[in-house]
């Protein structure tokens, strides 16, 4: 399913839940409404009956008092039993006075002799207010009033069908026009959706015409804010892609033009071997067939292995770093150079107490930073010399007692296949390896001479933080 459809069936969904809670909301509203409405109507009603009842009692007391004389007290008592005259009349039939309000008075006595809609509302004692009643097999909401000071009490009736025949209405006028629209909204959202991910269809598009090695960012100018996020995500994805296949391309053309030599070279001392005259040239020619393939295994070990590094951002795990177990097993892997030249080699801890150069990181590759460091100062410092090992604090050193290098030479320490003896058996990826590995630690190696301005001192120190 596509995302425009995802998105219309969500809409689709949610649109007649929102419709049925805001209808029940409408109802509950619109219901309250009119039960005030009607409510306030009654109390009007009532009021305006009993204020009435009122005035035609006191003309009539007033009348009877004209015509007879002060009444005595037992003819006043007489005189309350009587309704008032000219609202006796009850009605003949229930369909001639049939009205939404009806209304209802009773005398002191408890006798109805008033009924608009003749539909006998029952006579609330002690009770008043509202109430809903069942009369006749009709629901009716009656309002008793308590008595007045004349003895009369009044009551306003209404049947409740005729409030939700209101409420019915006034629902129906809210939600038809909704209901006529319906179909022109769903168009109308359709059409939103449709514009609203054209941007999205827009770049799907220029990323499906794409060819595999174009890699160039995707232009985010008039990218809406929602796509930017994820534009800019994909070309950071690019730039890594591209800087990993330069990387790769690079690796295939520094080994293409490297291991050209070494094999042409291996190839024409096996030629030499098998052209051998006498067994003293052919075991001439063997050794160096086996220096060959020493060399050649030797660069492709460590090209891979400075492939490997340089593919990697982060280290995947860091522990504390123990300095003696790997300056144990890295002397052994260089000791028969060291005897070949017989090199004095020494380390120097720091004083008991303190801790040499405390780091976290990966021990195996610390291991090989340090057997490239170790391996270039033994083989570069003058036979019979000696190679120190100084750890710090805050550092660690290696020095060795050979000629200074000039700043042109240190200046391009570190370039692939760079040597500086160019006669000698080195890859030149030896301090390649081991700045990477230093960067992955957080660590910067520098080269320079002894205070005596003699010899060559590689010193590892913390790299500076970035602003």
């Amino acid at each position: 399913m596509t995302l425009s459809r995802r998105v219309l069936v969500y809409l689709l969904i949610a649109f007649p839940i929102v419709w049925a809670i805001a209808l029940v909301v409408s109802t509950y509203s619109a219901r309250h409404e009119v039960d005030e409405l009607f409510d306030t109507e009654m109390l009007v009603l009532a009021r305006r009956t009993e204020a009435m009842l009122s005035r035609l009692r006191e003309r009539d007391d007033h009348d009877e008092g004209r015509d007879r004389g002060e009444p005595d007290h037992d003819d006043r008592e007489r005189r309350d039993e009587r309704e008032p005259k000219a609202h006796h009349d009850r009605g003949d039939g229930h369909g001639e006075h049939d009205s939404d309000l009806v209304i209802m008075v009773w005398n002191s006595s408890g006798r109805a002799f008033i009924d608009t809609g003749g539909r006998g509302i029952p006579m609330r004692v002690g009770g008043n207010g509202f109430a809903d009643l069942d009369i006749d097999g009709k629901r009716w909401r009656v309002l008793y009033r308590p008595a007045t000071r004349t003895g009369y009490r009044v009551s306003v009736a209404q049947p409740v069908k005729e409030r939700e025949e209101l409420v019915r209405t006034v629902l129906i006028s809210q939600q038809l026009p909704w209901l006529v629209a319906l179909p022109l909204l769903f168009l109308a959202m359709g059409f939103a959706v449709r514009r609203a991910l054209a941007p999205l269809r827009a770049l799907a598009q220029a990323l499906s015409t794409r060819g595999a090695a174009d890699l160039t960012p995707l232009p985010v100018v008039d990218v809406p804010p929602d796509l930017k996020a994820p534009v800019e995500s994909m070309n950071a994805l690019f730039g890594r892609i591209e800087t990993s296949f330069a990387r790769e391309r690079r690796f295939t053309a520094d080994a293409a033009h490297e291991l050209r030599t070494p094999l042409a070279a291996v190839r024409a001392q096996w030629d030499a071997m098998r052209g051998a005259r006498d067994d003293a040239e052919r075991q001439r020619a063997q050794l160096r067939v086996t220096a060959g393939l020493s060399r050649l295994d030797r660069l492709v070990t460590q090209m891979l292995a400075l492939s490997r590094l340089e593919a990697a951002d982060v280290l995947s795990a860091r522990q504390a770093i123990d300095w003696h177990p790997i300056i144990e097993q890295v002397v052994g892997d260089v000791l028969p150079i060291v005897e070949e030249r017989a090199i004095e080699l020494g380390c120097d801890w720091p004083a008991a107490g303190a801790a040499p150069f405390p780091l976290t990181g990966d021990a195996g590759l610390l291991a090989v930073l340090l057997r490239n460091l170790l391996e270039n100062a033994v083989r570069h410092a003058p036979e019979g010399s000696a190679v120190d090992i100084r750890f710090e604090t805050d550092s660690l050193r290696i020095e060795n007692g050979g000629p200074a290098l000039a700043p042109a030479t240190l200046a391009r320490l570190g370039e692939r296949f760079f040597r500086v003896d160019a006669s000698g058996t080195g890859s030149g990826l030896g301090i390649s390896i081991a700045m990477r590995v230093a960067a992955l630690h957080g660590l910067e190696l520098r080269y320079g001479s002894l205070a005596s301005g003699q010899g060559v001192v590689a010193e590892l120190v913390r790299a500076p933080a970035r602003a």
